[in-house]
């Protein structure tokens, strides 16, 4: 009788003891899947839960295949053939423009990019940088080299979000497309 109230009262501990962990670890007791920080949608493909952090699994062809405001550089990559790339295991930087970017060229740069497969092909290489390189990083003055060996910096750049980690490096969406 002794063991068996032992027993319950080590059980009873120990399961005190891991939802009071649960809950300093961002869990709700009630509902383990949903963090106090964040919530977890098991449907979404991109990330998987881990305590209160999320870690990545999507790459980025994927996650930029999967946005509906970066379809204008999806498009460009599928044209140039550059998908590939930036599905292999890296690490990669990208600075992706967003639609709006592509939007704000001329119609002579969009037309000379259609046109010039070797033109669009140097044009997304040198938004992507071999290395994982978030925003702490990218301090003023610091300069990155491209695919295309063209050297960039912070003030070349204009970020609208930035720090998005994936599974084979990190993007940036950006305001503007860098020209080679």
């Amino acid at each position: 009788m002794k063991k068996l109230a032992v027993l319950i009262a080590s059980s009873t501990f120990l399961f005190s003891v891991s939802n009071a962990n649960a809950y300093h670890h961002g869990h709700s007791k009630s509902h383990p899947h949903i963090c106090k920080h964040k919530t977890y949608h098991p449907h979404h493909k991109s990330y998987r839960h881990h305590g209160n952090r999320y870690a990545p699994r999507a790459g980025i062809a994927d996650f930029i295949s999967q946005s509906p405001g970066l379809s204008a550089l999806l498009g460009a990559l599928t044209q140039a053939d550059l998908t590939n790339t930036l599905s292999t295991t890296g690490p990669f930087t990208v600075f992706a423009p967003s639609n709006a970017a592509f939007d704000a060229l001329t119609t002579e740069q969009k037309e000379a990019m259609t046109s010039n497969p070797d033109l669009l092909s140097s044009t997304l290489k040198a938004h992507v940088v071999k290395g994982a390189y978030t925003s702490k990083y990218l301090i003023e003055g610091k300069t990155l080299t491209t695919l295309t060996g063209k050297k960039i910096s912070l003030s070349d750049i204009n970020i609208e979000r930035a720090d998005i980690k994936l599974r084979n490096g990190v993007l940036h969406v950006i305001k503007d497309v860098i020209l080679p």
